[in-house]
């Protein structure tokens, strides 16, 4: 048995009993097993032949150890953040549109459908931002993502030539990121993350971000992504204008450095991709075009039915809107949203984006009251989720990522920080209160001296 085999063995069964102890552990398997997808790694086959369900075992593992410790809860507020209820409307939204849409044919035979799934997902988002709701289980949730972001960029710099389609790679990872803009859209998501846990770290673990951020620039690159560009190049435009003023100098040498390195690694056939973005209507590839295309279909759809075609229909829907284009996907996660769960689902979609920033918004607010290198990790954080919805929602307008399970932990992280954040300052001020208390104290019993020593001075 190799290595690897051993290695992820390890990872699986050692996380699965770990989450009985704290379900935190439970959850980092989860998100290592989504990133790095073992059923399609070779070294991983021993262990497939148990037959074992991975996400559903860490899953169920995970929620017998929340029960198990469910009095130990370590954030204020009920039990819904007011966001989570917004996505449990959204979930109503989606399970409406299928039962009173046609039924969906020929395309989720092998795999569970957009409803179902997203079902699963919610139930994993509400397990994450009931646990990581401390700042060391937090961060270990953001080094899962740094280390298997790390993997993928590792196992894209090793696939031969034959994996790579038009001179794109494809098929690295779990099973979302089959397609290669999916790979990338995750990738720019988890990229600022790795940046701020660079400034946040010391030591060896500011070296494995450093590391892991350079393998994750050549996947993208590697990837030859348009859109992911794109996203990248917003984001730091944001990055540079959204910091605050005591942490651009810090956010300045990043891109400076992110620059230099992509700049480096970037080839010839990534940079005649990338200069079809700007080219004029006449130049625009059939790709282009076809997007396009599909753009107007699926705002014809909803013209024709405001509440929805229904979850996962786009695909026996589009070649009645657009014959040549049947079997295209929407190429926009808003466009599919739009024709798949209507007005009144885009809508409430929006509003869960909103919050999720109005939050982060407010976690950096907040933080300025706490103590100096408190508040700079807060804000930092902060920070980092921001440019990382910022860089993920603008792949998702040219990239289809509706029910990309990534997408919506980007979604609920901003909850598990305010929750941490909630943690840490109550966590600070019974600190701040116990030494009040303490000096009370001493200087009550300083003065009890003081005045035994000057009545026996005057006796």
């Amino acid at each position: 048995m190799g290595i690897r085999t051993l290695l992820w063995a390890g990872f699986f069964f050692g996380t699965c009993i770990a989450a009985f102890a704290n379900p935190i552990w439970g959850l980092i398997g989860y998100i290592g097993h989504y990133t790095v997808g073992p059923e399609s790694q070779w070294w991983a086959l021993p262990v497939n032949s148990l037959g074992l369900r991975y996400s559903f075992t860490l899953a169920g593992c995970t929620a017998i150890g929340i029960f198990l410790h469910r009095m130990k809860s370590t954030f204020r507020g009920g039990l819904l953040h007011n966001q989570q209820k917004l996505i449990l409307v959204f979930l109503g939204i989606v399970w409406m549109t299928t039962l009173i849409s046609p039924e969906t044919v020929g395309r989720y035979t092998s795999v569970d459908h957009p409803s179902v799934k997203l079902t699963k997902v919610v139930i994993f988002c509400f397990m994450l931002c009931h646990v990581a709701t401390t700042l060391k289980d937090f961060n270990r949730v953001l080094m899962i993502l740094v280390i298997g972001a790390f993997v993928l960029g590792q196992k894209a710099y090793e696939m031969p030539r034959s994996a790579f389609i038009g001179g794109r790679l494809e098929g690295v990872g779990g099973p979302d990121f089959a397609e290669s803009n999916f790979f990338a859209a995750f990738l720019v998501g988890v990229l600022p993350i790795i940046g701020v846990q660079f400034f946040r770290a010391t030591g060896y673990v500011k070296l494995v971000c450093l590391v892991s951020g350079v393998f994750v620039t050549n996947a993208i690159v590697l990837a030859r992504s348009r859109g992911a560009f794109l996203a990248l190049a917003a984001t730091a435009i944001v990055a540079v204008f959204y910091a605050p003023k005591h942490l651009r100098n810090k956010i300045y040498l990043g891109l400076i450095l992110a620059a230099i390195g992509a700049f480096r690694l970037a080839d010839e056939q990534f940079l005649e991709r990338m200069t079809t973005i700007f080219v004029s209507a006449e130049d625009r590839d059939s790709s282009s075009d076809m997007r396009l295309e599909a753009w107007k279909a699926g705002l014809r759809m909803v013209q024709n039915h405001p509440l929805g075609i229904g979850t996962g229909n786009w695909y026996q829907q589009i070649p009645r809107y657009a014959p040549d284009l049947g079997g295209l996907d929407s190429h926009s996660t808003y466009v599919k949203l739009l024709a798949e769960q209507g007005f009144l689902g885009a809508i409430v979609f929006g509003s869960i984006l909103l919050s999720a920033f109005f939050t982060l918004r407010r976690v950096r607010r907040r933080a300025i009251n706490l103590p100096p290198e408190l508040s700079m990790d807060f804000q930092m954080l902060s920070l980092g989720l921001t440019l990382s919805m910022v860089g993920f929602f603008l792949c998702c307008g040219l990239i289809t990522l509706l029910y990309m399970e990534a997408l919506w932990w980007f979604l609920v992280l901003p909850i598990c920080l305010e929750r941490t954040l909630d943690h840490s300052e109550q966590k600070w001020l019974e600190e701040h209160q116990a030494n009040r208390q303490g000096n009370s104290s001493r200087m009550g019993n300083h003065k009890g001296e003081h005045s035994q020593s000057f009545h026996e001075a005057t006796v």
